[in-house]
Parts: structure tokens; sequence; C-alpha cells
């Protein structure tokens, strides 16, 4: 003891090590909105009014039992009748309408002699079995093509209406308006239906390849 000290050892703690690279990293702050408060609502709102205009047009059907697209998919038919028509040509070098001895700018059906041609229903007309034209199913005789009890093909439209054909066998470019007599539209083939009131002579409201789309929504087709 004699007048010695003693010293108490204390363990100090190991020093903290800390990346340097987190130290040096800049403080992350949140960046404000480009957008004033609110505008998220008017946004989403703009979108539900815009899908709600849109839909209609894009082969929706609002009310079951009844299509509303029926003016645009007839205009689709129109366009499919008409490729068809060409293709036939281009295969057998011949139109399938001066085959069948159609009248050139005169109006006539699209009946089940040139279905069975488009189709290769019928083999004479189409001996190389291509089908040029694969048309819907009809329901109930109506928005499309079905065989009759004599095994005939027919065509028809969404309110059960033929479609009529009329084209220009000389090959000029033009085709008589069955609209407007005495005035032409440029084509080969014009095609059209008598409408929701399955009168042809009333032109309001005919579907037609030639002319624009009425302008109504397509929830007022019935």
């Amino acid at each position: 003891m004699g007048g010695q000290r003693h010293f108490l050892e204390v363990a100090h703690p190991a020093p903290l090590i800390v990346p340097r690279n987190l130290l040096d990293a800049p403080e992350v702050v949140p960046s404000p909105s480009r957008f004033p408060r609110g505008c998220g609502c008017l946004l989403a709102v703009a979108a539900v009014v815009a899908v709600s205009t849109l839909l209609p047009w894009c082969g929706t059907t609002p009310v079951a039992g009844h299509r509303r697209d029926s003016p645009i998919r007839l205009k689709s038919a129109f366009k499919r009748l008409e490729i068809a028509l060409k293709g036939f040509e281009t295969e057998y070098n011949k139109d399938l309408l001066i085959i069948l001895g159609k009248p050139s700018n005169q109006d006539f059906e699209v009946g089940s002699d040139i279905l069975a041609g488009l189709t290769a229903d019928d083999q004479t007309l189409n001996p190389r079995k291509i089908r040029f034209y694969d048309p819907y199913t009809a329901r109930n005789q109506k928005d499309g093509m079905w065989k009759d009890e004599a095994g005939k093909l027919q065509l028809r439209d969404y309110w059960g209406n033929p479609i009529i054909l009329r084209f220009d066998s000389n090959q000029e470019g033009r085709v008589g308006d069955p609209e407007k007599p005495g005035e032409f539209v440029e084509g080969r083939y014009l095609f059209y239906t008598a409408g929701p009131d399955r009168d042809p002579a009333t032109w309001k409201d005919n579907i037609t390849s030639w002319r624009d789309m009425p302008r109504k929504f397509l929830w007022f087709w019935d």
C-alpha cells in the first residue's frame, strides 16, 4: 500500500465509423407538386367525362340487346365488301359483277349470287375456293349473313335492310350518285342501306359508303 497509487483501467467503446458517402449525401427534400391543390380532382372528372363520351363510339352497347355501333359496323361491312370484290378481280382478272351481268350505274342488291362468289359457296364462280368475304353471322336474319330455306345466302344490316350496290363497269373512276341524280362520286363501288326507317327514299338516315357519318351520338340509333 505504502503510498503507491493504483489506477483503474476503464475500457472505452470503439468509435462509431460512418461511411463518408452517407455524411456527404445531400438532404432529400420532397419537391412541391407541379399542379395546384385540387387539380387532381378536376383531371379525374375530365377523364370520366371523356370516357363516357367516347365509349359509344368504341362499340359498346349501353342497352342490352341493342347495337349502338350499327352505323360504324355497317361502314366496316361496306369496306370489306369493296376489298372482297377487288380481291376477286385481282385473283381471276375479271370483275365478279361483270361476270354476273350486273348493270353499270344502277342500284341492285348484294344478293346470293354475289355472296356465293365472294365466299366460295359457288365454286363455278370461284373455282379456287378463296373466301374473299367473311361477314358476321346474322341473328334473327339481321346484322349479318345467313342461308335461307332454299340454301341461298342472304345479307342484311342491323335493321333487316338489304345492302344496295352501284358500280362503274367502265372503270372511269366515278359512279353516279344515287342520292343526287346527275352528280358523281369518285370510286368504283358505292354501297348503302335504308337505315333505321327502312325506307331507301329518305336519305337523311340512310347509311352510305361515301358520305360522312350523321352528326349524332350512336345511342340515338334504334
